[in-house]
């Protein structure tokens, strides 16, 4: 497994952490690393690693509810959204209880929705 030395996208609804290590064609293997109960209660939404109570754009710092509340991948730092419609390939494989890797493969560049995007598989 690659190291995880950045954060690409930021999954809405669970908040999760996802950063590309591989991509080609459309094709993007990913690391995806799943909150701690206190993060996700809390909505931490713009720390890389754990919450930080220093970073002023974090919602749980803030102690605000989320707008990352659409079922799509948000670029990581904007907080925009991923056009595309995007297929989990294959299913997910756990390392350990907050790391797992997973492939997305992305369908067409936009979606016929509000956003322009969608996650299919999960």
């Amino acid at each position: 497994m690659k190291e995880v030395t950045h954060v690409d996208w930021i999954r809405g609804i669970t908040l999760e952490r996802v950063t590309v290590v591989n991509k080609s064609e459309g094709r993007h293997e990913c690391i995806v690393r799943t909150l701690k109960n206190t993060e996700l209660v809390g909505q931490c939404d713009a720390c890389a690693r754990r919450h930080a109570p220093t970073q002023l754009r974090c919602a749980m710092t803030r102690r605000e509810p989320s707008p990352l509340v659409e079922p799509v991948h948000y670029v990581f730092g904007t907080q925009t959204i991923v056009p595309g419609i995007w297929e989990l390939d294959g299913g997910q494989e756990t390392f350990n209880s907050s790391l797992s890797r997973e492939v997305w493969v992305q369908r067409a560049p936009t979606a016929a929705t509000r956003s322009g995007a969608l996650l299919l598989g999960l």
